[in-house]
């Protein structure tokens, strides 16, 4: 596994004290992008640990632990295995990432037992699924970068793996509402909410509004869909204040209440939103709220219910076929790589730059990590379809976070 390292800091780390991989038992502190959980969840699974009871792929929190040992063929190459492990999982949003490794400010993690905890370093590493410029945080501080060697070779030149995102009419607007445009993205963004006849062009609906659900602006999948609301047009800025609506409003919002009608959140509330896409899909999974659209990855649409479904972007079907349906209909994954399906972004695993550069998270797990990744994007687990993909398998790529798509990988 090649990594691709900004600043380097291993004499102070190891000053510091980072355990080394001859300890008993390593520790490691994960955060970052909550879009992205069940590949990370799964691929823990794969290195032979055992996650805490309860814990799901639905969970933002999360706690694997025992002895990493090669289960699937070829991810532990890097010096991980045979080793005892224990990592606290607390994924809190893309751009919290960056504030959680530069800024030293931890998320809450929930040990085996179900005790929390916090670590004084905030994280060791952070997946993001937007680079560090299109965040807050872009001169904040420094991180370090690992990469698997697909990104390393791609046009790109970084990141493990693509992730693909969809806008979903809610269960109440199915049939109604099929596609979005850049057009319809960059008012209803600051909106909060447009007239169906926008959506289905019919007339008699213009009194009938369709709102945006969304998520907390910590979100790469927030930012991304930002950003990517209409290639080749102007993107709408994420730095710009949007509306947002909640089933429940307030009272509702990630408090496990998904029942009423969409309640708006607040014009030019930055921060108000659902704080993993898993509750905004249970938000637009309420029969009898109204008409609303939301954002999230192929891997969270999967716990749509009710008739909440994917919808086109620019016109194109974000699956395969006439019909959806949740965790059976393959994905357009093919779309996605040959440049058709531009709804997309690139994960990244950043690390803490207090992380010596001879550690056990840097030369061993972080890299046998992204191998567990690899194999999970191309071997989904039984029940679910292919949601994300290989650097590698791409035709096209982008230079930036919602930047035009390019030939080449």
């Amino acid at each position: 596994m090649i990594m691709k390292m900004k600043k380097s800091m291993g004499a102070v780390a190891l000053a510091l004290g980072f355990a080394s991989a001859a300890e008993a038992q390593q520790v490691i502190y994960i955060t970052g992008a909550t879009s992205f959980r069940a590949d990370i969840y799964y691929a823990l699974r794969d290195m032979g640990l055992s996650v805490s009871a309860g814990a799901t792929t639905g969970n933002n929190t999360f706690t694997f632990s025992g002895v990493v040992n090669n289960t699937t063929i070829g991810t532990i190459t890097n010096g991980s295995q045979g080793v005892n492990v224990q990592v606290f999982t607390a994924l809190t949003g893309a751009a919290e990432g960056f504030n959680t490794l530069i800024n030293d400010l931890s998320p809450v993690y929930t040990n085996v037992s179900g005790a929390s905890t916090t670590y004084i370093n905030g994280a060791d590493l952070a997946f993001s699924d937007v680079q560090q410029q299109s965040t807050p945080y872009a001169n904040s501080g420094t991180v370090n970068e690992l990469s698997s060697t697909d990104g390393l070779a791609s046009s790109f030149g970084a990141g493990i793996a693509v992730e693909p995102y969809v806008w979903v009419a809610s269960a109440d607007a199915n049939g109604k509402v099929n596609n979005v445009t850049p057009y319809i993205l960059n008012d209803i963004f600051p909106a909060g909410a447009l007239p169906l006849s926008f959506f289905d062009g019919v007339a008699s609906d213009a009194n009938t509004s369709v709102v945006l659900v969304g998520r907390t602006n910590d979100a790469g999948t927030r930012i991304i869909s930002e950003l990517c609301d209409g290639l080749p047009t102007a993107s709408f800025d994420p730095a710009q204040g949007i509306t947002q609506y909640a089933v429940g409003g307030i009272t509702g919002l990630n408090a496990g209440t998904f029942t009423g009608t969409y309640e708006e959140l607040g014009t030019g509330a930055n921060f108000e939103g659902y704080a993993s896409s898993s509750t905004l899909a249970k938000a637009l999974n309420v029969r009898g709220a109204g008409y609303g659209i939301g954002y999230m990855s192929f891997n969270d649409a999967g716990s749509l219910l009710n008739g909440a479904q994917p919808i086109n972007f620019q016109g194109v079907s974000p699956f395969i076929g006439s019909t959806w349906t949740a965790n059976s209909t393959p994905w357009n994954i093919q779309g996605v790589e040959n440049g058709q399906y531009y709804n997309w972004s690139y994960v990244h695993l950043f690390e803490n730059t207090k992380v010596a550069s001879t550690s056990f998270i840097n030369k061993s797990f972080g890299p046998d990590l992204i191998n567990a990744i690899e194999y999970e994007v191309v071997h989904p687990p039984a029940g679910t379809v292919q949601a994300t993909d290989l650097i590698g398998r791409m035709n096209v790529n982008k230079g930036n976070d919602g930047g035009d798509i390019n030939p080449g990988n």
